[in-house]
């Protein structure tokens, strides 16, 4: 077996003279120096000289405990340090002023190092995927998805974010509010194809974080998808992530939606006139041919795989919204410890992609079985989030899917009948009011609609619940599970 030859000869890219200008602006002047802590961050590594760094790091120590940073104080802590003389001794500190023309392209040049940086920190990990494709026992989509995560990393090093004053912030605020405003009912994110779900929310807001939770059978990814194909529709392009469901299931729901046939009697081919009507499935499912939705069925999907395809998807297909089903089944990072804590991990990185990506991502999640134990009306709060505390806090909204009707709960506490309603309950909104909606639905063909809206539109009755639409071959009596 060949194996890769070692190319050295290439020196790793820097700059030596810029590094020690750089340095002597910091000692020079104040604005020198506010100026590179603010763009490295304590970052010593952006020098590639060893010198340069230990003098780095004794202008950070000075700076980080508020005393003054000069060519006097910065020798006298490397001296305290150990390091004097590896940097050439106090002449060598005190010649770093020599060529420093003052600290006006400061900004410039501090961009320029980090791009250095950057490319030296490319090549560390193009090491390291090499020396992983290279070991015949490493699984080759593990290895795939560590080389997106780690080059996705390198994005951040190229970050370089300021706080900004209030005036700067002013004209970008105000003109997303005039937006808003020209957008019909204030529609300003990713729609959920409902019109009272959308003015609570505005649409789904990036980068949010979107808790959808409900217990087994309350149609929670029944609705996300509902909503996913409504996105889609509307031109937003998205992933679904199904970590439970199959691709071929998903886009059985989806054609059952459009056809008004169950996804049993789709799965079973259960047709009164055979082949010829399974034969009329297709040109009514032509709709969905042409919807800008990716599914992704990767069972166990982990973190890190989760992120580099979202990062690669963003790139690619410029994606505007997420939807992860469901968060409970992907793997976090335990390292150790409890399981509570791999869900707090997954729940706070979701959170990081959908504000890296600046999409929001709407993950589902179960509930604990004490919903099922309590007297009442049954319906979940907070507390009933599983496993993780930390989901709560990082979501910006948690939604619970309720229907009372499974519950045998015919009626609600005014009289109104239950029957073919789900409740939508915001429990928490980070930035919007906390409502419930209560949505008509008919979770056999997966349908969903405003309540003000289903009697007209659909033309409700007992014996088929949508005679508007255009409607299976025989009374559909399953139930399936959702």
């Amino acid at each position: 077996m060949k194996t890769p030859q070692r190319t050295e000869t290439l020196s790793p890219p820097s700059d030596s003279k810029l590094e020690a200008s750089f340095l002597g602006a910091m000692l020079l002047e104040k604005s020198g120096l506010q100026a590179g802590m603010s763009l490295f961050r304590s970052n010593h590594e952006v020098f590639y000289e060893d010198k340069h760094q230990y003098i780095f790091q004794a202008i950070c120590k000075l700076y980080n405990v508020g005393q003054a940073v000069d060519i006097l104080t910065v020798t006298h802590q490397l001296k305290a340090d150990g390091r004097l003389d590896q940097v050439g001794g106090p002449h060598y500190v005190a010649q770093l002023t020599f060529s420093v023309n003052g600290a006006a392209n400061l900004q410039t040049h501090g961009v320029f190092l980090m791009e250095l940086y950057s490319k030296r920190k490319m090549a560390d990990v193009a090491r390291r995927i090499l020396a992983k494709a290279y070991t015949p026992t490493y699984d080759a989509h593990q290895l795939i998805s560590d080389s997106y995560t780690e080059m996705n990393t390198l994005h951040d090093v190229l970050q370089i974010k300021r706080p900004k004053f209030v005036w700067e912030l002013l004209d970008e605020t105000v003109d997303k509010i005039e937006y808003a405003a020209q957008q019909p009912g204030g529609l300003t994110g990713v729609t959920s194809g409902l019109t009272t779900v959308d003015r609570i929310t505005g649409g789904w807001q990036a980068p949010d974080l979107i808790i959808v939770a409900a217990r087994p059978s309350m149609g929670k990814t029944t609705w996300a998808l509902y909503m996913a194909r409504a996105a889609a529709s509307a031109g937003l392009p998205g992933i679904f992530f199904s970590l439970e469901m199959s691709d071929v299931q998903l886009i059985t729901k989806m054609i059952g939606t459009v056809t008004s046939y169950s996804t049993s009697r789709l799965t079973r081919g259960d047709f009164r006139g055979g082949l010829d009507e399974a034969r009329t499935i297709r040109p009514k499912a032509e709709p969905l041919r042409h919807l800008p939705m990716l599914i992704d069925q990767t069972p166990g999907l982990s973190i890190g795989e989760f992120r580099a395809k979202a990062t690669k998807l963003k790139a690619e297909h410029n994606i505007r919204w997420i939807v992860v089903d469901y968060l409970q089944l992907m793997t976090g990072a335990r390292n150790g410890g409890s399981r509570e804590q791999e869900v707090a991990s997954i729940s706070r990185a979701l959170k990081e992609v959908a504000k890296e990506l600046n999409v929001p991502v709407l993950a589902l999640s179960q509930l604990s079985r004490d919903v099922a134990k309590r007297d009442g009306d049954k319906e979940p709060v907070l507390s009933d989030l599983r496993e993780s505390g930390s989901i709560e806090q990082d979501a910006d909204v948690v939604a619970f899917v309720h229907r009372p009707e499974y519950y045998k709960i015919m009626e609600d506490s005014m009289g109104v009948s239950t029957a073919n309603t789900t409740k939508i309950i915001f429990a928490k909104h980070r930035n919007g009011p906390l409502e419930d909606v209560v949505l008509f639905s008919d979770l056999r063909y997966g349908r969903y609609e405003d309540m003000n809206q289903a009697p007209a539109a659909l033309e409700y009755s007992s014996s088929t619940r949508f005679v508007g639409a255009a409607a299976p071959s025989a009374p559909d009596d399953d139930q399936d599970p959702f």
